[in-house]
């Protein structure tokens, strides 16, 4: 990775130096004054760049070919060449816009600055915007990593620099996306060459040799500051990121006379009124459509026709998170497509999207996220941190009937076990089982045996969908992917694996371990909404609740140790973090069994 980043750097600095002779007047002038076509001048530079390029990376070769026998890593002649062809690809690539960057500017400090326009202002552009919507807008799924990837997909799928880092560090080089990209090069260096056969000579003292790409930096980058700025405002002071209109216009005023004093030729900052006029109507331009088209984007409701399966986290649920591997995973992974659920998520999702309130940062519910899979494939994911708790809405929801966990979100019920094509570790609670541990062939026998033991239940069955449920995480040697989810330990199979590794409940990291009696509870989902909405103090008072002593507990655990759970049983035991003293407090619960 180090010599891959030097290797972006040399062929950026090539470029730098190879063209510098047209930033100084003297150099320019004589150059341009030979008997010699402009044509030929820039195609020259671009031959001696390609082979400074090809010539260390094809020595470079040689040398590992020459250490391979010695090498203590395998490291086959395939490899070398592929390695080989794309750092010669990458650095072509960034030697190409390095040409292009300079034939705009006419110093080699705004050459380098260009450069790193060029490489990084759209996707910090780009993330700057998407950041700034979520503090003015709730819907935006920046903190889950399905919605945070889908949100930046337009600026990860166009970065040049994404697109090499992703390539070399995954081992993956895809053909269309390298014709993509070559075809992308070309462009950037037939640009190249007609800006510098149309480029004046008497412009070589001045900053930019054309004026429209001053005032064009001049609105992006007042821009990315506005919204940079704005987005940190709103954070450290959330309590006035109402006054929207304020605060972007502070920030905007701020950021137009720093980039000003950064893109000037003069010590003293001039504000001339072209410029101030194109950047005051570009900004307003701006913010009408920021603010008009991530409106429309946070309302947007699928219809219920479209919707093929719904994920819904109310905040409390054990699982938060989407995967999408289809290789691995079934394609409806952690998605329920029951058409009550379906029906009961979308006309939820509609009530906060009509509600548009603003809770107190101190009293706001977890974060809920709700997604949906449409019938063409497309996921649509949004995720809700400002309910008011005690509101009508957030009441609605903490109580929402909505199962915390279905077979959709079962990780091994729903892996494709024979895909899977090499096992590092995977934990299940807070175990950790190796390689060593668990080898592939035993991990593919034990989630077959996994799917056909899982048991049949209704999905209202508040029992089995609340408690029993305990993360897995599953990562492959292969580029290291991580699959997530949830598994139930009521399926036989996941007891009697955990038996045989001779899993402990005593490892738990709780403070209290509580004995609820379940005899005489006619509304089972009901005691499981007020676990996670009302105190403690006054859960024991509703419920027959037994703290459990060291003694108490010593036994219980060895009782569970035998892993004889039952849904159908009589007696609850939660393993939480709160001190029996302390109890006004909402339980964190982190683990609930039913036991007869």
């Amino acid at each position: 990775m180090v010599h891959f980043l030097f290797g972006l750097i040399y062929a950026m600095m090539l470029a730098v130096s190879i063209f510098n002779f047209k930033n100084k007047a003297e150099t320019n002038d004589y150059i341009h004054s030979l008997p010699i076509k402009r044509t030929t001048i820039f195609s020259s530079g671009i031959f001696v760049g390609i082979i400074a390029i090809i010539v260390p990376a094809l020595i470079t070769s040689v040398i590992l070919l020459l250490e391979q026998p010695v090498l203590t890593f395998d490291l086959s002649v395939q490899h070398i060449i592929i390695w080989v062809s794309f750092v010669i690809f990458a650095q072509i690539l960034m030697f190409f816009l390095s040409v292009l960057a300079g034939m705009f500017v006419n110093s080699i400090t705004l050459h380098i600055e260009m450069i790193l326009i060029l490489l990084f202002l759209p996707f910090l552009l780009w993330l700057s915007i998407v950041f700034n919507a979520s503090t003015f807008f709730d819907g935006l799924a920046v903190y889950s990593r399905f919605g945070f990837t889908e949100l930046i997909k337009p600026v990860r799928e166009t970065s040049l620099m994404m697109y090499l880092f992703e390539t070399f560090t995954s081992y993956y080089f895809p053909k269309g996306k390298m014709i993509i990209w070559a075809v992308i090069g070309i462009a950037m260096l037939i640009l190249a060459s007609v800006l510098y056969k149309v480029r004046k000579n008497e412009r070589v003292n001045k900053p930019f040799n054309f004026p429209v790409i001053y005032y064009v930096l001049v609105v992006l980058l007042t821009l990315l500051g506005t919204l940079f700025l704005s987005s940190a405002i709103s954070f450290i002071l959330p309590e006035i990121k109402n006054l929207s209109f304020m605060i972007i216009l502070l920030s905007a005023v701020v950021s137009y006379v720093f980039v000003l004093m950064f893109m000037q030729d003069t010590v003293r900052i001039k504000f001339r009124k072209k410029e101030l006029i194109i950047t005051i109507v570009s900004m307003i331009v701006f913010f009408v459509g920021f603010f008009i088209l991530w409106g429309r984007y946070v309302s947007y409701l699928p219809d219920e026709s479209q919707i093929e399966g719904v994920y819904f986290n109310n905040g409390t649920a054990i699982n938060n998170t989407h995967i999408e591997d289809l290789d691995v995973l079934d394609s409806k992974y952690m998605f329920d497509d029951d058409k009550e659920t379906i029906k009961d998520v979308r006309n939820l999702h509609k009530d906060i999207i009509d509600s548009n309130q603003k809770a107190d940062v101190n009293n706001s519910l977890y974060t809920v996220n709700i997604s949906y899979l449409l019938k063409n494939g497309k996921v649509v994911t949004r995720e809700y941190n400002q309910i008011d708790a005690n509101s009508e809405l957030g009441k609605e929801i903490l109580n929402s009937k909505i199962p915390s966990y279905t077979k959709d979100k079962d990780l091994l019920y729903k892996i494709k076990e024979d895909k899977l094509k090499s096992l590092q570790n995977m934990n299940i609670g807070i175990y950790n089982f190796s390689y060593q541990d668990i080898s592939l062939k035993e991990f593919r026998m034990f989630a077959k045996d996994y799917k056909n033991k899982m048991p049949e239940f209704s999905k209202k069955n508040s029992i089995f969908t609340e408690t029993g449920v305990i993360n897995v995480d599953i990562y492959s040697a292969d580029n290291y992917n991580g699959y997530s989810g949830a598994a139930t330990l009521y399926n036989p199979a996941l007891q009697q694996f955990l038996k045989n590794k001779e899993f402990s409940f005593e490892d738990y990291n709780y403070n209290s371990l509580v004995e609820i009696d379940l005899n005489g509870v006619d509304d089972k989902h009901q005691l499981f909404e007020e676990l996670s909405t009302i105190s403690y103090k006054e859960f024991k008072k509703k419920y027959n609740v037994k703290e459990l002593d060291e003694s108490e507990k010593a036994e219980k655990i060895n009782e569970l140790n035998d892993f004889n759970f039952n849904p159908e049983g009589n007696t609850l035991y939660i393993f939480t973090d709160i001190p029996y003293s302390d109890n006004d407090v909402i339980p964190y619960i982190e683990l609930s069994i039913v036991l007869d």
